[in-house]
């Protein structure tokens, strides 16, 4: 309530934000910002990279679950660490990748 009565004045005293009597500006272009190759590769290489983490986290959930079923089958628990192992091994892979991706636009940008 108080709150409400510090606020009010300053509402009914605020200007307007448009002024009424101003002519419309109706020469506006609409223009597309230019992206360069670095930022473009970048781009492209940040989706691309997290589309495959995305899909190794979906692998390592998989072998997890398949590793959790296995009821004491050994083939079935081996297959299942071997699949979380290549999983992991594709994340450090997809994250290299993005380093070296990083390492190629920052030598482009210069």
């Amino acid at each position: 309530m108080m709150l409400s009565l510090l606020i009010m004045p300053t509402l009914i005293l605020a200007e307007p934000l448009i002024d009424a009597n101003a002519t419309p500006d109706t020469s506006l272009k609409v223009t597309l910002p230019s992206s360069p190759l670095n930022q473009t590769l970048d781009t492209v290489a940040s989706y691309v990279i997290g589309i495959l983490v995305l899909v190794a986290v979906f692998y390592i959930i998989r072998a997890g679950y398949e590793f959790v079923t296995a009821n004491g089958d050994q083939e079935k628990i081996s297959q299942a660490r071997s699949s979380i192992m290549y999983a992991a091994i594709g994340i450090i892979i997809a994250l290299i990748a993005k380093g070296i991706v990083n390492f190629i636009v920052g030598a482009i940008g210069k």
